[in-house]
């Protein structure tokens, strides 16, 4: 079962920031960093449907963040 945390809202877009953490078996090295045992996905909630997550995982939301820039 997925449990969704609630990162942060973003009212103009009409969506939230949320994240999830990984089955143990799917974790694998940080997209970004490449730590080993990345656990999170993020992704977002709009108003209007259900969570739509990215397939990267992440170590932390600093890496999430600075993922492409």
């Amino acid at each position: 079962m997925d449990k969704h945390v609630q990162i942060s809202r973003d009212p103009f877009a009409r969506h939230d920031v949320v994240r999830r953490v990984v089955d143990k078996h799917d974790r694998r090295d940080c997209d970004w960093c490449g730590r080993e045992g990345a656990k999170y996905q993020y992704g977002i909630w709009p108003d209007d449907g259900g969570p739509m997550y990215e397939n990267k995982v992440f170590c932390c939301k600093g890496c999430h963040d600075s993922y492409g820039d």
